[in-house]
């Protein structure tokens, strides 16, 4: 892992609310996310979560999860996803009339039908 581009992929914005974030589920406040806190974080939201699943996010970071690591992980998952202006652009091709909304009858033929061909679940 490259540890010191994580800080740059960010906006300091995005930085600080990661790190408000990470204090959040930094339950017993040693710096670190483990397993404990994870299951204590998902405890609080209503979200059921195995042990597996917990330790299954654990594995990805190959270290104590800290602050650095955490921010690491996050820009790894971030990494490849396109940009707000690259979605509201692949979406501005449906707004025919530059109205601002898509008619979503319209939308869902053009997503079952065209190019990867989503199901109806998917949609």
């Amino acid at each position: 892992r490259q540890v010191s581009n994580a800080f740059r992929f960010f906006e300091d914005h995005q930085v600080k609310e990661f790190r408000e974030v990470f204090r959040i589920m930094d339950s017993n406040g040693d710096d670190k996310v483990d397993a404990k806190d994870l299951e204590e974080t998902f405890e609080r939201i209503g979200q059921p979560i195995s042990k597996d699943q917990i330790s299954s996010m654990l594995a990805e970071a190959n270290a104590p999860v800290t602050f650095t690591v955490f921010l690491t992980l996050m820009a790894e998952k971030f990494s490849g996803t396109d940009s707000a202006q690259a979605i509201t652009s692949a979406f501005a091709a449906f707004d025919d009339d530059a109205s601002g909304t898509i008619d979503a009858d319209y939308l869902r033929e053009c997503m079952t039908t065209m190019g990867d061909h989503f199901t109806d679940e998917e949609v």
